[in-house]
């Protein structure tokens, strides 16, 4: 469907180096750096000043863009506190964005650690206390994963349809993906 202009790509954009698919909008990164959103803006658009950055992830009403110094920057839908970074979070190695919860993966301080803040209903937001240090973390509507530096996937959250359960036989993962209802 295309019912905000989300599927359709301005003309302008020129190159880009990453995309993301929200529920009612697209994002790009621009080879400058820049963030590039269209679709549905009725949750506020990219903020000015923003800056250059690396990442940009779109969620359900909200999108966080990591700049090149590992900052984080959300704006859009805030109803559960989803584009309200932590004041303490530092700079990050990644961000995901869930359909209303944001989550990220600590760079230094934390070695790894991973962060997650907004709506915590199906206990999404509880990162396991063993987890470990992790490179990559991914966010679906209401569950989260994360591959530990070990190459293990944990997830937790929602399991209604068996997205916060791995498989026994998955062995190393070297990613993981979160869709609405489905881990990858």
């Amino acid at each position: 469907l295309n019912w905000f202009g989300e599927a359709t790509a301005p003309s302008s954009i020129g190159p880009v180096t990453a995309v993301t698919a929200g529920f009612e909008n697209t994002c790009s990164v621009t080879t400058t750096g820049a963030v590039r959103c269209w679709g549905n803006n009725g949750n506020g658009g990219v903020p000015s000043g923003i800056g250059p950055v690396t990442a940009v992830v779109a969620g359900g009403l909200h999108t966080c863009a990591k700049t090149t110094n590992g900052a984080v920057r959300c704006w859009g839908w805030n109803g559960y506190g989803q584009a309200t970074v932590p004041s303490d979070l530092g700079p990050v190695v990644a961000v995901p964005a869930g359909f209303f919860h944001t989550c990220a993966v600590a760079v230094t301080t934390n070695n790894g650690a991973v962060r997650c803040w907004g709506l915590n209903d199906a206990t999404q937001g509880n990162v396991p206390s063993d987890l470990g240090p992790a490179i990559a973390v991914a966010a679906g509507i209401n569950h989260t994963c994360a591959l530990t530096k070990l190459g293990a996937v944990r997830c937790w959250g929602q399991n209604d349809d068996g997205q916060a359960q791995m498989p026994s036989d998955l062995g190393p993962a070297v990613a993981v993906a979160a869709g609405g209802l489905h881990t990858c």
